[in-house]
């Protein structure tokens, strides 16, 4: 599955940046959280799903899919740092509209400031998964989006950004 493939790759990304800026997880973990909404949130932007009031449509796929990159890079940190277990996704969004698919989604990132668990983030993690294939997205798409990122990461990492 493509999702294992990203998130070896992101586990070795996380170790580097734990030994780089020797964050200490826990004391960090709220502006993480804060982190993932944020990245949610430019997510949905980009989709302009909830822009009733404008005629202006969603921001080219190239530009969606970097976005959702984001956010699936951030959710697999979390399961790197909590040891969830990614085979399991299933999620009730599938027939959701997207506005209320990022909706749900904020909800469970919020209650996992107060849940923080393996069980919540691998539940975060399903939705993540079911929003990308109602973006269109394939899992190819995703994949390489997310190679892509951590790409950017890496050279952020070696560059002192």
């Amino acid at each position: 599955m493509w999702l294992e493939e990203v998130y070896e790759q992101n586990k070795k990304l996380d170790i580097e940046f734990i030994h780089k800026y020797g964050a200490n997880l826990e004391s960090m973990r709220d502006k993480n959280i804060l982190s993932l909404l944020v990245e949610i949130g430019e997510l949905a932007n980009e989709t302009r799903c909830f822009k009733y009031w404008s005629v202006k449509g969603p921001s080219p796929k190239e530009v969606i899919l970097e976005e959702y990159a984001d956010v699936v890079t951030m959710v697999l940190c979390f399961c790197n740092y909590l040891h969830a277990n990614i085979q399991n996704t299933v999620s009730d969004l599938m027939y959701r509209t997207l506005d209320l698919q990022f909706l749900e989604l904020y909800q469970s990132v919020s209650e996992f400031r107060h849940d923080y668990t393996a069980s919540k983030i691998e539940t975060i993690l399903s939705k993540v998964l079911v929003l990308g294939h109602s973006l269109g997205f394939t899992d190819q798409d995703m994949k390489k989006a997310c190679f892509r990122k951590m790409g950017i990461v890496q050279e952020r990492l070696e560059s002192n950004y």
